[in-house]
């Protein structure tokens, strides 16, 4: 089993021309990932326009039944009244109590929440990274945050490569 050491030895004498090759092979796969999550998106693209058009033509239809529903309740209230919905074995129906909040002018209701004290604003708080790092480097120490610096390896594989191995594939 080769150590570390040995690993290492044989990657500095890899050549730029292995690592080209390298780049290459790295350049193809991300090519061929690309190329398969197009084929994907294409394929739920349909799947999704099939499903659309059923579940609207379904909506349609259960649009119809919902109405006919609808008019008999509000039609007939005296078969509502005790109990106050009709329940079946698949479901139920009939009249609830249903209560909303309407605002009209949310900035008036915030601001008069506000000047009284009631306790119905949210308030979230976070951090500001771009203006904490401007303070680090300003000189401003912060326990617990600190800037780090170094190298880091990168590769990238040039967009108009793959978009042009995408365009062969189409």
């Amino acid at each position: 089993m080769p150590t570390t050491n040995t690993r290492i030895a044989d990657l500095r004498d890899m050549t730029m021309q292995s690592a080209e090759a390298c780049m290459q092979e790295i350049a193809k796969i991300t090519v061929e990932k690309e190329i398969e999550k197009l084929k994907a998106e294409r394929k739920i693209h349909q799947i999704k326009a099939d499903l659309k058009k059923k579940l609207n033509q379904k909506e349609a239809k259960k649009t119809s039944f919902v109405h006919k529903l609808e008019q008999f309740i509000l039609h007939n209230p005296d078969k509502f009244k005790k109990p106050r919905a009709k329940k079946t074995s698949f479901g139920k129906f009939g009249f609830r109590k249903a209560t909303s909040l309407d605002i009209d002018n949310k900035d008036d209701v915030l601001a008069f929440c506000i000047d009284n004290h009631i306790k119905a604003v949210k308030t979230t708080i976070s951090l500001d990274k771009a203006a904490l790092t401007k303070e680090l480097k300003s000189g401003v120490d912060v326990p617990g945050a600190k800037i780090k610096s170094g190298e880091t390896v990168f590769y990238s594989v040039a967009k108009a490569y793959i978009d042009q191995e995408k365009e062969k594939q189409s």
